[in-house]
C-alpha cells in the first residue's frame, strides 16, 4: 500500500517535468504566490509585491521555504509532498481499521489495506501532490487530526483532544477554509460526550472548551497579527474575497476580474486602506448574495458539483500538452467543447480517472446507510467532514475545481472501503485473515 502510494506520486511529477520542464509543476497562480511567499518567509517576513499578506496563510509557504533554502524549491517541494502522500495512505489504513474494530467488524485488517490502496490511488491525490499546491500538506494534517479524535472516542483521554486541537489549528495555516471546522468538531464532541455520572454532568463540557481553547487560541494571534499589519481583523482575507470576488460577481452575473476592477478603482478613487477594502468587498458580497437568494443557490450547487468533478484536465493537459487547459466543467458543459476527436485521444484518461472516481463514489454511498446506523461517534465525523468541504465548495462559486474535495478524499476512501466489504468477502475469503496451523 505504501509503496502504490509512492510510486503512484513520483511518477506523475516526473513526466511532467520531463514532457513540460520543472516550472510547469508550479502550475498555476497559486504555485507562483506561494513560491513568492516562501521567499519572504526566508527573508524574514511574511508579504508579497511590498505589502503584508492577508490573503493566504504561512503554513504550507513554510513547507516551500525548506526548498528555497535548499536551493530547490520545486524538486523538494514535490519530494515531501510524495512522502506526505504516503503517510496519508497510512493514516487513512490506520483510521479505517480504528473505526472498524470500534464498530465490531472481524475483517478489520482487510477493510483497513482496501481503504489505504483507494487513498493510494486516488487520482485526485496523486496528481495533486504532483504540483505546488496546498492540498497535500493539508489533508495530510486533516486525516491524522481525524485520526487522533478517533483515538479520543476510544478512550476518552484529553490529551487526544487537545493534540487534535493543535492538528486542526495547524490545517487552518495551511488552508484558510479549515478556521471553521473546530466549531463543526466542538458541535461533534458536544454530540457525543463521554458517560459520566449524572452529578457531574458539567464535565461533559470539557473535552468541547479544551479542543476550542487549544484550536482557536493560534488563530487568534494571527488574526490580531493581520490588524496589527492592516486594520482588518480577519485570520485570512480569503473568505471575504471569495464572497465578493468569486460568489457576489456570480450571482451579479459579473466577470470575476470586472468585480476585481471595480474593487481596485473604488480604492484608488477614495483611497481606501486594505480594512476599508475588505470592509466594502464584505458588504458588498453580502448584498449580491442575499438580493438573488435562488440564483445563489443554484451557483453554490452547482459549484458543489464541480468540485465532484473526476479532475480530468490535470492529467490530460500533463500527457496530451496540444489538448488544452480548459476544465472537465467548461468541456462537458460550458463554452469549451472540443471537438469528438479529442474525446478520443485523451480517452485513457478520461476512462482511468473516471473509473476510479466514479467507485468511490459508489462505493461510499452504498456504506453509509449501514455505517449511519452504528451510531459510531467517528463515522459521524468522517460523514461531517465530507459535508462541510463540499459544502465550502459552494463558497467560491463558478471557480470551484475537483480539488476542492481533496481534503474530504480520506474520509471518502473510508467509507467506500466499508461498501467494498461485500466484493472482499466473495474474492477475499475471510478466512485468510487468520493464522494457519499445521
Amino acid at each position: 500500500m505504501l509503496g502504490a502510494a509512492l510510486l503512484a506520486r513520483a511518477v506523475v511529477p516526473i513526466v511532467a517535468a520531463a514532457f513540460h520542464g520543472i516550472d510547469y509543476l508550479l502550475l498555476t497562480d497559486d504555485g507562483h504566490q506561494y513560491l513568492q511567499l516562501a521567499e519572504s518567509l526566508t527573508a524574514g517576513d511574511f508579504s508579497r509585491n511590498g505589502a503584508a499578506e492577508v490573503l493566504r496563510v504561512p503554513g504550507y509557504p513554510l513547507l516551500v521555504a525548506l526548498g528555497v533554502w535548499a536551493g530547490h524549491p520545486i524538486g523538494l517541494t514535490i519530494f515531501i509532498q510524495t512522502v506526505l502522500g504516503g503517510v496519508t495512505a497510512v493514516m487513512v489504513y490506520a483510521l479505517a481499521q480504528q473505526i472498524a474494530v470500534s464498530i465490531g467488524r472481524r475483517d478489520a485488517r482487510r477493510i483497513a489495506l482496501a481503504a489505504g490502496l483507494l487513498y493510494a490511488l486516488d487520482p485526485l491525490s496523486v496528481v495533486h501532490a504532483s504540483f505546488v499546491l496546498s492540498e497535500t500538506l493539508f489533508t495530510t494534517l486533516m486525516v491524522v487530526h481525524l485520526f487522533v479524535l478517533s483515538k479520543y472516542f476510544e478512550n476518552r483521554l484529553l490529551r487526544y483532544v487537545a493534540l487534535s486541537g493543535v492538528l486542526a489549528a495547524a490545517a487552518a495555516f495551511v488552508r484558510p477554509v479549515a478556521q471553521y471546522w473546530p466549531l463543526v468538531v466542538v458541535a461533534v464532541l458536544l454530540l457525543f460526550p463521554p458517560p459520566r455520572p449524572v452529578e457531574r454532568r458539567v464535565a461533559r463540557f470539557v473535552p468541547a472548551l479544551v479542543f476550542l481553547m487549544v484550536a482557536a487560541a493560534p488563530l487568534m494571534l494571527w488574526t490580531a497579527r493581520n490588524a496589527t499589519q492592516t486594520g482588518y481583523w480577519s485570520f485570512s482575507t480569503a473568505g471575504v474575497h471569495g464572497l465578493y470576488v468569486s460568489l457576489g460577481s456570480s450571482v451579479a452575473g459579473m466577470h470575476r476580474d470586472a468585480a476585481r476592477q471595480r474593487v481596485d478603482t473604488l480604492a484608488e478613487r477614495h483611497g481606501w486602506t486594505v480594512a476599508e477594502r475588505y470592509d466594502f468587498m464584505r458588504r458588498e458580497g453580502v448584498r449580491l448574495v442575499v438580493s438573488q437568494p435562488a440564483e445563489y443557490l443554484a451557483i453554490h450547487a452547482r459549484a458543489m458539483l464541480r468540485a465532484l468533478t473526476p479532475a480530468f484536465s490535470m492529467y490530460v493537459e500533463i500527457y496530451y500538452p496540444d489538448y488544452g487547459s480548459a476544465s472537465t466543467w467548461s468541456r462537458l458543459f460550458g463554452d469549451a467543447a472540443p471537438r469528438p476527436g479529442d474525446y478520443v485521444i485523451a480517452l485513457p484518461v478520461f476512462l482511468l480517472v473516471g473509473l476510479a472516481c466514479a467507485a468511490q463514489y459508489g462505493l461510499a454511498l452504498v456504506a453509509v446507510p449501514r455505517l449511519f446506523a452504528s451510531r459510531d461517534a467517528v463515522i459521524f465525523l468522517l460523514l461531517v467532514t465530507v459535508a462541510y468541504f463540499l459544502i465550502m465548495a459552494g463558497a467560491v462559486g463558478d471557480i470551484a475545481t475537483a480539488r476542492m474535495r481533496h481534503p474530504a478524499m480520506p474520509a471518502i476512501c473510508v467509507l467506500a472501503a466499508f461498501g467494498a466489504f461485500p466484493v472482499m468477502d466473495r474474492y477475499w475469503p475471510r478466512n485468510t485473515d487468520a493464522p494457519r496451523h499445521g
